[in-house]
């Protein structure tokens, strides 16, 4: 899962890293990927916001938020990061669709 609260580009390429590891000793091995997605109520909703997640409520507001299965802005992450970080992520090329 990327883009935790307190996530960041270090993270990122151990994650990568990890998968491209995996995929070398086995190459069957199959990785996906999905974007951190808070929910109400859980620790990591109240986590995310401290790291400066907006905190979202009604549920138009909760239907602008991205499905797993794609990268959006990650708050605690500066332009230049989020730019690197999609940047580096996409061109890792070892995560399939869902």
């Amino acid at each position: 899962m990327f883009g935790l609260p307190g996530d960041n580009i270090g993270k990122m390429r151990k994650t990568i890293k990890q998968a491209k590891y995996l995929k070398e000793i086995n190459n069957k091995v199959i990785c996906f990927a999905c974007f951190f997605q808070p929910y109400p109520g859980t620790e990591l909703y109240q986590e995310a916001i401290k790291c400066g997640y907006p905190k979202l409520s009604g549920l138009e507001q909760w239907t602008t938020m991205n499905p797993q299965s794609q990268l959006g802005k990650i708050p605690w992450l500066s332009i230049d990061e989020m730019d690197q970080y999609k940047e580096e992520f996409n061109a890792s090329d070892c995560f399939s669709a869902y």
